[in-house]
């Protein structure tokens, strides 16, 4: 049905001068402004990253619970210590390393995850979980010891 549609105006384009130039001021207005919102959006996404410090956001009690083989679950609360911005989202580093001793340590799995935790208001705190977390074929030849680091904090008034 679409395809008939797009042949009735390819048609009306082709035979009629002032339709052409209807549909290309109509094509132009819709270009500008999908490219006004795309514009918007990154402006609004570059104050986000702005708006909360890294020292305001607290992460307490991170825990990695073993799902199956070298997979793990990332567990804990995050705690929004701005005093004006609600904390819309975060990005963590988390890193997993085989240490087959105390200075010999391979890095065998390290990503970004940002967990979806909604809207934390000032003052507040919410919990959170990322699923996924290793390598299923990964086999450690010493023990596992894990980090993190904040590396993203985006804020919304």
């Amino acid at each position: 049905m679409e395809w008939l549609f797009l042949l009735g105006v390819l048609v009306c384009a082709i035979l009629f001068p002032k339709f052409r130039k209807v549909l290309i001021v109509l094509a132009l207005l819709f270009a500008g402004l999908i490219a006004y919102f795309l514009i918007s959006q990154n402006i609004e996404e570059s104050a986000s990253k702005r708006r909360i410090i890294p020292g305001e956001v607290e992460l307490l009690d991170l825990r990695l619970v073993s799902r199956s083989g070298n997979n793990y679950d990332l567990q804990g609360r995050v705690r929004n210590r701005s005093p004006k911005y609600s904390l819309s989202g975060f990005t963590l580093k988390v890193t997993l390393e085989d240490c087959v001793d105390a200075n010999t340590c391979d890095v065998v799995y390290q990503e970004d995850h940002s967990p979806l935790v909604g809207l934390v208001p000032p003052g507040q705190a919410r919990d959170f979980e990322v699923s996924g977390i290793g390598d299923y074929d990964t086999r450690l030849k010493g023990s596992l010891r894990w980090h993190y680091a904040l590396t993203e904090v985006r804020g919304r008034e």
